[in-house]
């Protein structure tokens, strides 16, 4: 799950971000926010187009997508900048651990 990369290149990094998801064969990427729909659609360019890249409206949604997907072996990675708080998806997160 990423959110939006702060600074004046937002979105080359956005670009960045989704088409490097795709060339390391990360299962899913779940973008956060409509300033951070570039990195989607850059995955899709990149070859992404069976579900892996997953946009989203808001935290409560990623949340939900992120839950859908958690067992043994997964690894979730979440990062993020200044438009989308995820914070609150740590949070949660680590409350869910067993």
């Amino acid at each position: 799950m990423a959110g939006l990369v702060a600074g004046d290149d937002a979105s080359d990094n956005l670009d960045a971000l989704g088409r490097i998801n795709v060339r390391l064969n990360i299962h899913h990427l779940i973008v956060v926010g409509e300033n951070a729909h570039g990195m989607h659609r850059a995955a899709e360019h990149e070859g992404s187009w069976d579900g892996e890249s997953i946009p989203v409206s808001d935290v409560s949604r990623a949340y939900d997508e992120i839950t859908s997907f958690r067992g043994p072996r997964v690894a979730i990675l979440v990062t993020g900048g200044v438009d989308v708080s995820l914070g609150d998806v740590v949070e949660r997160l680590k409350g869910d651990r067993p």
